[in-house]
């Protein structure tokens, strides 16, 4: 069935939910069978910078079927919303829960908006996450480099987390959107440190790519949602062009489609492994 993050959170008190991002029919399957086969929780997250690929209306309606279908624990989740807008339709779609995202924003602005998605969010029913720190874009084309100016200031943290109530707290320690340029290092030590001060979920945006050390003591620091979305993509897209470079013929689309679904699975379920592999 579908929850809430705050209830998936009550329910998995002593680990952390895998959250993958989705966008058609493909990445909906994959990560459903993924959690299926592991026995897990599982959030799907669509995005809105997706609403121009696909109508959130269909992917609303393909989750709750195929996690109804499974008997999955879920959450159905708006991820990086920059528009009240967006939180709006997504939360009359039946989404459980919903990301407002205003990190690029001065502090208060940021603050007096996500009391504005913290109420609507809550006339739904629904969980509020919220950023602190700065990001690079979620497509992970931005030319960035990572630096530790940029990172989530502990006290801001709580001075943020204090004003708005969220129910979950993105942070920014070291980890990007997209592909690293170079080995990931997290801050473990300032996510313990914003963790004791807010006393709430952090979520791990950019976690494509971490080891499984870095992912494993984030959670044991407080880090209960962990973000998945470019391995996914990239072991798709590379798994079609293997299948059509290695043929001799042309390639029908549903073939290509089923080999990605499949390496998809795959990945997502390496994922859910990981995160859980200390409980």
């Amino acid at each position: 069935m579908l929850y809430t993050l705050k209830e998936i959170f009550n329910k998995y008190k002593d680990s952390a939910i895998a959250s993958f991002n989705v966008y058609n029919l493909e990445t909906i399957q994959a990560v459903a069978n993924a959690a299926k086969l592991e026995d897990k929780p599982v959030i799907f997250a669509f995005g809105e910078s997706y609403f121009r690929y696909a109508n959130i209306e269909d992917i609303a309606f393909a989750v709750k079927r195929i996690v109804k279908e499974l008997e999955l624990d879920a959450v159905l989740h708006l991820d990086h919303a920059k528009k009240i807008e967006s939180i709006r339709l997504a939360l009359n779609n039946n989404f459980t829960s919903v990301m407002y995202d205003g990190s690029a924003l001065i502090l208060d602005e940021n603050i007096r908006n996500t009391i504005v998605a913290r109420n609507l969010s809550k006339d739904f029913g629904a969980s509020l996450e919220a950023e602190i720190g700065y990001l690079n874009s979620e497509d992970g084309n931005e030319d960035y480099i990572i630096s530790s100016k940029d990172f989530t200031d502990r006290n801001i943290a709580k001075e943020f987390s204090e004003k708005t109530s969220v129910d979950a707290l993105a942070i920014s320690v070291g980890n990007v959107h997209g592909i690293y340029k170079g080995t990931p290092s997290l801050d473990l030590q300032r996510i313990k440190e914003i963790y004791e001060l807010v006393n709430i979920p952090l979520v791990l945006h950019g976690s494509s790519g971490i080891d499984e050390y870095q992912i494993n003591m984030a959670i044991k620091n407080g880090i209960r949602k962990i973000n998945v979305n470019t391995d996914l993509a990239v072991c798709a897209v590379g798994a079609m062009k293997e299948r059509i470079n290695k043929s001799n013929r042309p390639e029908r689309l549903e073939k290509l489609l089923e080999i990605a679904t499949r390496e998809m699975q795959s990945v997502a379920r390496k994922y859910i492994r990981m995160i859980n592999s200390n409980n």
